[in-house]
């Protein structure tokens, strides 16, 4: 989830930047000089999604093999009277 607002975040910031014009025209006005879109800019913005991105996919797909590969939980219920008894059972139990 935090890599899906990560990239809204960064592709808002990149939209907000591209119209600022517009909504200067339109009557927002910002203190400051606008921004300026350059070439680097583009470049940086698009290699900063594509890195969120793959780094999105790649966490899923971590998650999807791990989970593939890793059993369940198994709980262990005391059973057996004695120590001996319950640590061998457990012993049984832990090797499964």
């Amino acid at each position: 989830m935090a890599h899906i607002n990560k990239f809204e975040n960064a592709l808002d910031e990149l939209f907000k930047k591209r119209t600022s014009w517009l909504r200067s025209a339109i009557g927002r006005k910002k203190t400051g000089p606008p921004p300026k879109i350059t070439r680097r800019f583009v470049k940086n913005g698009i290699s900063n999604l594509q890195e969120i991105a793959s780094n999105a996919l790649a966490n899923k797909l971590a998650k999807s093999e791990f989970n593939k590969h890793a059993l369940g939980k198994r709980a262990w219920h005391i059973k057996g009277f004695g120590i001996d008894e319950k640590k061998s059972l457990f012993e049984e139990w832990f090797k499964k």
